[in-house]
């Protein structure tokens, strides 16, 4: 079974609501792009959203938000994602004042597979879907989705073993994307 197909099965079966697809379609709004490259020339690095801005939209009863990502490893070690069927769901957090707090954590099946490996200077790309609706977990803990947030991932490691613990944790500045804005729907 190709890749992709065998993405969109486990996102369907698993995630009922939630998932993360390369396959993904890209978020469309007239955010500002993000920027993937320093002044410089030299490639950010460290996790990065595509936008720097997006709009949430209506579908069936609730909200969607895609937001495509890179990884560029900049750490001179591998880094190893622990998933299930390369299904990699970070975490989303939403700022009030200066506190950061968890808004919404996707779902992945419940198994593990080997992990995905981005190398010294490689990159991991991939989309996050928050896709909420009032009926459907995992739930989208805000009000009004008007507001600044970031991504976090979590089971993101060095010097990856096979038992627990499974590896070193990359520390939190390591594993959290830069600032963006997210706009509710328009009626």
């Amino acid at each position: 079974m190709n890749r992709a197909l065998r993405r969109v099965l486990l996102a369907a079966v698993a995630a009922a609501g939630a998932c993360s697809s390369s396959d993904a379609p890209p978020a469309r709004s007239g955010g500002e792009e993000a920027p993937l490259a320093e002044s410089g020339g030299e490639p950010v690095k460290g996790f990065r959203t595509s936008q720097l801005h997006y709009d949430a939209r209506r579908v069936a009863e609730g909200i969607e938000i895609s937001i495509p990502y890179v990884y560029r490893n900049a750490t001179g070690d591998p880094v190893y994602f622990i998933n299930c069927n390369e299904i990699i769901v970070p975490s989303l957090e939403q700022r009030t004042g200066d506190t950061w707090s968890s808004v919404w954590t996707g779902s992945s099946p419940a198994c593990m597979s080997l992990p995905v490996v981005v190398p010294p200077d490689g990159e991991y790309r991939d989309t996050i879907r928050v896709l909420a609706r009032p009926d459907m977990d995992p739930r989208f803990n805000v009000v009004d989705p008007d507001g600044t947030y970031r991504l976090v991932w979590h089971g993101v490691v060095h010097s990856y073993r096979n038992e627990p613990p499974l590896g070193t944790p990359l520390p939190l500045d390591e594993r959290t994307s830069n600032e963006f804005t997210v706009s509710a729907p328009q009626p």
